[in-house]
């Protein structure tokens, strides 16, 4: 039996008056925004491409419908997938999700939409959470994809209070106009055009809507240059003999240290929540308080007896800001390497920062005593930095709400010393 769109409409808002409000932006303002998508294409010029739209159930018991609909129909005429998620009830409507070879899908988004926005670097993180979402079949059957999602107010997400009155019409909106002008822009579009390129794409916003592309190819001649640049610092230093290896190991060290703190505590915080609703056995719960407490028992006995402590804090107390800043820079060229190799639509995050603060520290070795241009220096190398690096504090401290936060202690502690003004460091004497 055919059904017009007037009664899908009708079917969608008594749902919704009846339910009060059980999903309202999870994923209810999805089905609205394809029925409005669909009520404005209908009335617009008509499109070059077929533009089908899916309503599917059962993505929170393991993605049933989207799973049955790939089984039983070929995907292979397919040109894009655009889905439309929340995780929380606002916040700017983010494309968190991509498919693996997208920067050409990716440069067309950003030609389309009039609000782009999105981080490469969620789509690396994406891919190692245990999450799932619509897209997911059709990724796995190769077809191209644009997942976006609203992602703020977390303490809404599935459960009572994601009800109507929580809904931000702004949020909404956002989500809705990427969906329209997707369906218009793709609509129209060649899709032979996406098959040119089998390039990643690194992509991130960094002045409101303005988002840069550009592809993981240029991330060689990027690292390249941080690592020039980091050499030539390094070598100055010893030159000058600014620091020591031993200066440098003790807070790498802390680092390492702290980091696996941090870890730990997210970790049990993790399993903590796991435990108290009961989705791990009783047995396990019991064995994994044992290890903890008899793993922190046995450490800090052994950091007593060997008075590790002490000796730590007192060749501590010997670092200056300098030491910490070139540890840490030292630890951005060990992660700009790795995301390279191993997480490249990520490599900006680390490569950028060791770039520019390279070039300050060569500023700094060679000015003295110049406050003037310290101070300019300073504020011309701290704004990028942080617009790159802000965004990743946020995004890992949205991730998973509070127990995230452990885990965003450690981002902090690689990142943070980016940030440092050279007017605080020691007077450089000159070579």
């Amino acid at each position: 039996m055919a059904v017009t769109i007037r009664e899908l409409f009708y079917i969608y808002l008594i749902m919704t008056l009846w339910m009060r409000g059980q999903g309202p932006n999870d994923d209810a303002a999805g089905v609205a925004i394809m029925l409005e998508t669909i009520r404005i294409m209908m009335a617009s010029p008509q499109v070059k491409n077929d533009v089908m739209f899916l309503f599917t159930d059962g993505e929170e018991y393991g993605i049933l419908g989207s799973t049955a609909y790939v089984g039983n129909h070929s995907v292979e005429e397919i040109s894009l997938v655009v889905n439309l998620e929340a995780r929380g009830n606002k916040g700017k409507s983010m494309l968190f999700e991509t498919a693996e070879h997208n920067y050409g899908t990716v440069r067309e988004f950003v030609a389309a939409a009039s609000m782009p926005y999105g981080y490469s670097f969620i789509n690396d993180i994406y891919k190692v959470l245990p999450n799932y979402t619509d897209y997911e079949p059709f990724k796995g059957k190769g077809a191209r994809g644009l997942n976006f999602a609203y992602i703020e107010g977390l303490d809404v997400y599935h459960n009572e209070k994601d009800n109507i009155e929580s809904v931000t019409l702004a949020s909404v909106q956002h989500n809705g106009q990427n969906a329209m002008e997707m369906a218009q822009h793709f609509g129209n579009l060649d899709s032979r055009s996406l098959d040119t390129t089998k390039e990643k794409a690194v992509y991130f916003n960094l002045f409101g809507y303005q988002m840069i592309v550009f592809s993981t190819d240029y991330n060689k001649v990027l690292s390249l240059a941080a690592a020039l640049l980091f050499s030539m610092v390094m070598l100055i230093t010893w030159r000058k003999r600014s620091t020591t290896f031993r200066k440098i190991g003790i807070w790498l060290f802390t680092l390492i240290s702290l980091a696996m703190i941090s870890f730990i505590v997210g970790a049990g915080l993790i399993l903590g929540k796991a435990m108290y609703y009961g989705l791990i056995p009783l047995p396990v719960t019991l064995m994994i308080i044992g290890l903890g407490t008899a793993g922190i028992a046995v450490s800090v006995f052994f950091m007593i007896r060997r008075k590790t402590w002490l000796r730590w804090k007192a060749r501590l107390g010997e670092l200056t800001l300098l030491d910490c800043l070139l540890s840490n820079l030292l630890v951005g060229m060990i992660l700009t390497g790795l995301s390279y190799g191993y997480t490249p639509s990520s490599n900006y995050l680390f490569a950028i920062p060791v770039f520019i603060q390279s070039i300050v520290m060569l500023i700094y070795y060679g000015m003295g005593t110049q406050q003037v241009i310290r101070w300019m220096c300073s504020i011309l190398a701290v704004i990028p930095v942080l617009l790159i690096l802000f965004p990743l504090w946020y995004m890992v401290g949205l991730s998973i709400g509070w127990m995230g936060l452990p885990f965003l202690v450690i981002i902090v502690l690689l990142t943070a010393p980016y940030l440092i003004p050279m007017v605080f460091l020691p007077v450089a004497a000159r070579s």
